[in-house]
């Protein structure tokens, strides 16, 4: 018996989580929901979130468009470009100058220490944020997936 927990359309991830989080109120085991029902919730929660979570027909556009002010590093050697959800990361395996680092900088790019690579929020809501739990890179990677473009290896 398969039962529909989530049963409208949800446009946007924000939709989903309050609904989730008023099931998990409801349903969960200690707070006397049953622990079956919460589980297979849960379930359909992460298949749901997985479909809006990356929605291919949004991301040519916003991600091109970002690409397009990388250009000025692709002659750079070792630099990896790495797209997760909306989120497009710059992997050196060379450090890069300054005068690129600054560039870099002002086109809109984080460095995340824990990960050591330069990020971008292609939707412009990625904000500076104070030292915060980050999400580990291998469950970024598994929720929103990986495109993975080498742009120049390293000349041996």
């Amino acid at each position: 018996m398969t039962t529909n927990f989530f049963n409208k359309p949800y446009q946007n991830l924000d939709e989903l989580k309050k609904d989730y989080k008023k099931l998990c109120f409801k349903m969960h085991p200690d707070l006397g929901g049953n622990h079956a029902s919460f589980v297979a919730m849960q379930k359909e929660y992460e298949l749901i979130f997985n479909e809006i979570a990356t929605p291919e027909s949004d991301k040519p556009a916003e991600i091109m468009e970002a690409l397009d002010d990388l250009s000025f590093l692709f002659n750079h050697d070792g630099l990896e470009i790495l797209i997760t959800g909306r989120w497009i990361w710059l992997a050196f395996a060379i450090k890069p100058s300054l005068e690129v680092i600054e560039q870099i900088k002002n086109i809109g790019y984080f460095w995340s220490k824990s990960k050591k690579m330069w990020y971008f929020d292609c939707t412009g809501k990625a904000k500076k944020r104070k030292r915060v739990a980050a999400k580990p890179w291998g469950d970024i990677v598994l929720t929103y997936g990986l495109d993975k473009h080498i742009t120049r290896n390293i000349l041996a």
